[in-house]
């Protein structure tokens, strides 16, 4: 899928970037999401079906820099990219984001951390995200294909 290849390069060159500028803020990372054009990362795309599929490859993709950080900045880059995807998704039903236990306990101990050191945006943005049920809960951080 070669969305998916490109899509991992952008987040690379995205995190690089957020990384960079030592921050924590999503207000920071909005800065990065507006240059970079991340607002059409879904553009041109018209088949729901496929749309599904690439957005769960997408949220897919992102979950490893939370799960394989190479520091705080990029994991709450990741993090802050899978709430912009979720809440940019051109689907009316939109496509929940996959949480296997260890993936969500990596979640949980990355918002202890921002407590912590008292930087509460992405607290409020997970909130947010559980309170408006955004994550479903699974054994694969995939789905399976038959």
């Amino acid at each position: 899928m070669e969305l998916a290849v490109a899509f991992k390069r952008d987040c690379e060159d995205f995190l690089e970037d957020y990384e960079r500028m030592k921050s924590l803020n999503y207000d920071d990372f909005t800065k990065i999401w507006q240059s970079k054009k991340f607002t059409y990362v879904f553009a041109d795309q018209k088949y729901a079906l496929l749309l599904k599929d690439l957005t769960e490859q997408y949220f897919y993709n992102v979950k490893k820099y939370i799960m394989f950080p190479k520091n705080l900045y990029t994991q709450i880059g990741a993090f802050y990219l899978l709430y912009g995807l979720y809440y940019k998704q051109p689907l009316r039903g939109f496509v929940k984001i996959r949480l296997t236990l260890d993936e969500y306990k990596k979640i949980l101990e990355l918002i202890q951390t921002l407590k912590d050191i008292g930087q509460y945006q992405a607290v409020f943005i997970f909130a947010k995200m559980k309170a408006e049920e955004v994550f479903v809960y699974t054994a694969q951080p995939e789905t399976v294909r038959a």
